[in-house]
């Protein structure tokens, strides 16, 4: 082993002792090794970049939350509470449907959209803006977002669609539970995105969950066909793979730590 240890973000007195410990037949890349965390330098300027990139990508997220956050409050001035159905009438000629609000969740509904749907389309409109907010949708979606931006760029947004797509269709069962008739709600959608056809809506640019989205398909194509037979795991099983996989990582740690060490990049040998 060298006497010597390469650039790092940290250093330990004890790193070559420990190195010196592992015998010749066993090959390791101690410079790298926790909790000394000794990295090549560079390493160190990368794991510097991508965390200034990190920094970045969470200050502009905060900036435009906070501009969000400015233009919801705007709205709910601007429009007027109807106390019978909860929900928060904004008069605009757009048609729009939408929940918003991260904490205290409100349902949104346009004087355009309003004046387009009879008594009981409005009820199914509501009904699906209101299970939004059970669920806490609106959150979710930050974070689902947040670590969405993980991912590679196609992946992320894979992740994004796949999850918009659920929760519609969860909204979308909820109120077919309510109502009793899954071709009335799928009618319902059919009908308010003809609305918005007819009179493009724009964006409120706030953080909300639309009535409709680009899933408009798959969501009737979902009420036509059905309910999906659910695919639940028990919990007993659940805690047995939780039990099993614990054990496996307990006995096989050493093995996993050898295993990390022959693993690593190769350049710092």
């Amino acid at each position: 082993m060298p006497t010597t240890l390469p650039a790092s973000l940290f250093s330990d007195g004890n790193a070559l002792a420990h190195c010196k410990s592992h015998p010749i037949s066993h090959p390791a890349l101690c410079q790298w090794h926790a909790p000394q965390i000794l990295l090549p330098a560079w390493l160190t300027a990368l794991v510097l970049l991508v965390f200034a990139g990190v920094v970045v990508a969470i200050v502009a997220g905060a900036i435009r939350m906070f501009a969000a956050g400015r233009r919801l409050r705007f709205m709910r001035r601007i429009a007027r509470w109807q106390p019978r159905d909860r929900y928060l009438l904004l008069p605009l000629r757009q048609p729009l449907a939408f929940a918003a609000g991260l904490v205290r969740g409100r349902a949104f509904v346009s004087a355009g959209l309003r004046a387009q749907l009879d008594r009981h389309a409005l009820n199914m409109v509501l009904a699906h803006e209101h299970a939004h907010i059970r669920h806490h949708d609106m959150l979710t979606a930050v974070i689902v977002n947040a670590l969405a931006k993980m991912h590679l760029p196609w992946f992320g947004a894979a992740i994004r669609r796949q999850w918009e797509l659920a929760i519609e269709q969860r909204c979308d069962e909820t109120v077919v539970r309510q109502t009793g008739d899954r071709l009335v709600v799928a009618d319902c959608l059919v009908e308010v995105a003809r609305a918005q056809q007819t009179s493009p809506s724009r964006s409120p640019g706030v953080n909300a969950c639309h009535l409709l989205d680009d899933n408009l398909s798959a969501r009737v194509t979902a009420l036509l066909a059905g309910p999906a037979a659910p695919r639940r795991m028990s919990a007993l099983t659940l805690t047995a793979l939780g039990v099993g996989s614990i054990a496996v990582v307990l006995m096989g740690g050493p093995y996993l730590h050898r295993l990390a060490e022959l693993l690593l990049p190769f350049a710092s040998l």
